[in-house]
């Protein structure tokens, strides 16, 4: 009953969130070479990316030193029986903006979104270790409403590593809903979409980068051997906290960042709490700090 309820609360929300998408995407339809928005991935070769693995090496070779590390502001947020899972990078870290929130890849998101977008939360390093099992090895879409996840490698990825598949051009539907990606009926209606698109993957050299949207497209991470990778995610929307007022991130990975003068741009308003107060934002998003 608790599940109808929010369901039937959000599909208004949802109304106005698809429609404002269609009047964004409207504007933007006749940007050239645009196929973030046209299939809801893009994957490039990246000078950038290949810094930043040698400007991380000694973290990557060994995550446990990570928050002593003089190369930025990290700080480990979980672990499990293989080793180090999560480590947070405070976006105020100086790489971050000399090799990441650059051109190459604020070009694409500006021309997906179409409108104002932001961090959704602070930058991770992520590592994946052969024989992990999760759910997001299914199929699924993160809040039905547009968010970008961009993921760059910091070690070779081929098809028998972990990494990300992307089902080209699902992200292309409107969905009032979020699917049960656990559901028979979901499993096998994706099984079938499958067969008719492209499937893309994140394998790829050390730098390469893929840039996808999470939110209205299907995709899933294929398990396989040791994966490194640099995580973001950037958003238009609220849709990651059900517009909920009170609501407060259980996630780590949210490690809200310091109001520094480098992070003094709207991108970063989300992770700084630079919203204003309105009806459907969470406090948090505008709390005060005194």
């Amino acid at each position: 009953m608790r599940n109808l309820f929010r369901i039937i609360r959000l599909i208004p929300i949802y109304f106005f969130i698809n429609l404002r998408r269609f009047i964004s995407e409207k504007k933007i339809l006749n940007v050239r070479n645009n196929d973030l928005l046209n299939n809801g991935f893009v994957k490039f070769k990246s000078e950038n990316g290949k810094k930043i693995k040698e400007f991380l090496y000694e973290i990557i070779e060994d995550p446990e030193t990570a928050e002593f590390s003089n190369l930025g502001k990290f700080k480990i947020l979980n672990r499990n029986s293989f080793g180090v899972k999560t480590i947070a990078i405070d976006a105020s870290s100086k790489f971050l903006h000399q090799y990441v929130f650059v051109n190459e890849i604020l070009d694409k998101l500006k021309n997906y979104y179409g409108k104002e977008f932001y961090l959704r939360n602070n930058p991770t390093i992520q590592f994946n270790y052969d024989g992990e099992v999760n759910d997001t090895q299914f199929f699924h879409l993160d809040y039905c409403a547009k968010q970008t996840s961009v993921m760059i490698n910091l070690n070779e990825i081929n098809s028998e590593s972990t990494h990300m598949e992307y089902i080209e051009k699902t992200n292309k539907k409107y969905r009032f809903v979020i699917p049960d990606r656990e559901e028979k009926k979901v499993i096998d209606k994706i099984e079938k979409i499958s067969k008719k698109y492209i499937v893309a993957k994140t394998t790829g050299n050390i730098g390469d980068i893929s840039i996808f949207d999470a939110g209205t497209g299907f995709h899933r991470q294929v398990a396989g051997g040791k994966r490194v990778m640099l995580h973001l995610n950037f958003t238009e929307n609220l849709a990651h906290t059900g517009w909920k007022k009170n609501w407060n991130p259980k996630d780590t990975d949210y490690w809200f960042s310091e109001n520094s003068e480098i992070l003094n741009n709207n991108l970063f308003k989300m992770i700084t709490k630079k919203f204003k107060p309105s009806l459907m934002t969470p406090k948090i998003y505008y709390k005060i700090k005194i």
